[in-house]
């Protein structure tokens, strides 16, 4: 039987994503297992815009933005399981590989938008990418009507 102990989850906020978090949450109760919330601001969109730069760890953005992640899940769960929450200006694949290897996560959970064709070659896949490089299984969720 697989005995999953850390969940790594990726929001952004897109409904997708959401979805994926309510399948994340369920396999963390299930398992007991501690969840780890992972929202990474893709910092390649502020290269237009020097000298943007973003907020780091501890600022009052990161703080307001943590907050509003961690109570995406409510009180009620975080009394049954460890509740981690990171928010990172990165390269999305990237951040969430590393965080991935840091933790020693046994699952990660992500939404994708399914998109397919030129939308996907011009925009590429953060969930395609994942699933090629993670070294532990990955469920992503389509978005749910």
């Amino acid at each position: 039987m697989v005995r999953l102990r850390r969940i790594l989850c990726t929001v952004d906020n897109s409904k997708c994503s959401l979805d994926a978090l309510a399948y994340a949450i369920h396999f963390a109760l299930k398992n007991l297992a501690e969840l780890h919330l992972l929202c990474v601001i893709d910092m390649r969109h502020f290269d237009d815009f020097p000298p943007f730069e973003f907020p780091g760890p501890g600022s009052e953005t990161v703080n307001r933005m943590e907050k509003e992640l961690a109570d995406r899940v409510s009180e009620e769960i975080r009394r049954k399981i460890k509740v981690d929450v990171t928010v990172a200006a990165d390269i999305p694949v990237r951040k969430i590989l590393s965080v991935a290897r840091e933790r020693n996560v046994d699952m990660i959970v992500m939404g994708t938008h399914g998109r397919t064709g030129m939308a996907r070659a011009v925009m590429g896949s953060v969930a395609a990418n994942v699933l090629r490089k993670a070294g532990c299984p990955v469920l992503t969720v389509r978005q749910l009507d």
